[in-house]
């Protein structure tokens, strides 16, 4: 997902990339995300963003905790945790130390797949402005 600037004012454009495996070595994807971190990192700098789930016993040794600098990705995962959500933030450490944003999905599973029922799998009832939906690549 990047998130567009559109002028003066406007938050600056974002690169966030998620995966199943960002800190959760599953399989070979987690090869693949540590095999591009670094010129990734290089290229897109400090506003590039690994999303993945929060799994205590892999990331405890793989993750320096950290609050995000970033004004705008910390009134984010600020906001997430205000809504019961468990939101853990740091520096991956892998080559690259890409940043990360780790999430506790059964932090709040039962709270918002109740809420939303069906709607929770229906894209076009989430309020997202400005972002670009990228399919896998093949």
């Amino acid at each position: 997902v990047s998130t567009q600037s559109t002028g003066a004012g406007s938050p600056p454009v974002y690169t966030f990339e998620s995966s199943w495996e960002v800190c959760n070595k599953v399989g070979g994807i987690n090869t693949v995300i540590r095999s591009k971190a670094a010129v990734t990192t290089q290229e897109l700098g400090d506003k590039y963003y690994l999303l993945g789930p929060y799994v205590e016993e892999k990331m405890r040794f793989e993750v320096e905790l950290g609050e995000p600098e970033d004004y705008y990705v910390r009134s984010a995962v600020h906001a997430m945790r205000d809504r019961g959500i468990k939101v853990v933030t740091g520096q991956w450490l892998i080559e690259g130390s890409p940043k990360v944003i780790l999430f506790d999905l059964g932090s709040s599973w039962n709270r918002y797949s109740t809420r939303c029922g069906a709607n929770c799998l229906n894209i076009e009832t989430l309020p997202i402005d400005d972002c670009l939906f990228l399919p896998p690549s093949a």
